[in-house]
């Protein structure tokens, strides 16, 4: 359950944008929301996505959550520049994008893009299962860090190793990210690109 700060939007698609009830606390809004969903039409994760980034704040003090659940395939952000999008976009707003499947998915796909949304990406079978998984997501957010830091060695693009270190009781998170150097002018790489880690770090 969302506490008194929390707002939570619900936006329904298929090739498009269905509804979109906006950030709320309205308890019986977000559940009629819920209550008017329905399996068809195509599944264009992009549009969701979208909408979702045109209803969250980029300020410094919010911590935004994107979660993404789909029961088909889609190709949204099937190039390697849609991911790096989604990821600086994620970046400038402080979102961590979560991805869930559900029946006919492809799990690497939806992996990709929880990755670059520097969340996870969750099956689920059955409909408890879900409300497990929307409960353990609740749970990771309300102890969330948010981490930024400088890579200062830009010799290793790819598959690059951050490791987390918690003195106060020397738990260890590590996670692999690359830096992107897709808006560089002249292609090169730049020993100033920035990282965020946000949650999901194991």
């Amino acid at each position: 359950s969302k506490n008194a700060k929390e707002k939570i939007g619900i936006i329904a698609f298929d090739s498009s944008v269905l509804s979109n009830t906006g950030l709320s606390k309205d308890d019986k809004l977000l559940q009629d929301a819920i209550d008017s969903f329905s399996s068809g039409g195509g599944t264009y994760i992009g549009s969701g996505v979208d909408a979702a980034f045109e209803g969250i704040s980029s300020s410094e003090n919010s911590f935004n959550v994107i979660i993404v659940m789909t029961d088909g395939q889609d190709s949204s952000f099937a190039t390697d520049a849609a991911l790096n999008e989604l990821r600086q976009r994620c970046i400038e707003n402080n979102v961590v994008l979560y991805t869930i499947g559900l029946g006919d998915v492809s799990a690497d796909y939806l992996q990709n893009v929880a990755d670059s949304g520097m969340g996870s990406f969750i099956y689920s079978s059955n409909s408890v299962q879900l409300e497990e998984l929307y409960s353990f997501i609740h749970s990771q957010l309300v102890n969330n860090d948010l981490i930024t830091y400088k890579a200062t060695d830009p010799t290793t693009s790819k598959d690059r190793l951050l490791t987390i270190t918690n003195k106060a009781d020397g738990y260890t998170g590590k996670r692999y990210y690359s830096l992107d150097y897709s808006d560089s002018d002249d292609g090169s790489e730049d020993s100033g690109n920035n990282g965020t880690v946000l949650n999901g770090i194991n």
